[in-house]
């Protein structure tokens, strides 16, 4: 149920990405399975951070998620909750310089490859904190252009997001 919130939230209706996610998030806790329930949670963070602008929530949901990751010994998952960390310290105001690096602790010892998605976040991540530091726009902690494009387009109409 995760993978279809992921789909409505990539196509722009947060919605029904949002309805996906809290169903997921019951029947993972329902059959206690922690890595789903931590993953659908650092979903609904993300979605809590971008759509929302709920950066108090986000985080939240983020702890939790990261909690149960590290409690699971995960650290695959717990490399893709530090980039939402990094984005959420980004939207805020901060550097996720940290959450870069430890991003790339994990990704050395797991000998993460490139085309990995934990890799990609990193990069993006890292791009995203290269753009803050020279000044650059960021829409709550992401570069605009790593917004899947039914998001950005739900995003301009509905909160004022500005292409480039």
């Amino acid at each position: 149920m995760s993978n279809l919130g992921s789909t409505w939230q990539d196509l722009g209706i947060p919605k029904k990405a949002y309805n996906f996610y809290l169903s997921a998030l019951s029947i993972n806790q329902e059959i206690n399975d922690r890595q789903h329930e931590a993953l659908t949670l650092l979903n609904i963070g993300h979605l809590k951070r971008i759509v929302d602008g709920n950066f108090d929530e986000s985080e939240k949901l983020l702890k939790n998620a990261i909690s149960i990751l590290r409690t699971i010994g995960d650290k695959y998952f717990v490399g893709m909750c530090l980039s939402q960390f990094g984005h959420l310290a980004l939207a805020r105001g901060f550097s996720s310089s940290q959450y870069i690096e430890e991003m790339q602790s994990i990704i050395d010892k797991l000998k993460s490859s490139p085309d990995s998605e934990l890799s990609k976040d990193f990069q993006k991540l890292k791009y995203a904190e290269d753009t803050f530091n020279s000044g650059g726009r960021l829409f709550r902690g992401e570069r605009i252009e790593n917004i899947p494009d039914g998001l950005r387009k739900w995003l301009a109409k509905n909160e004022g997001l500005e292409a480039e």
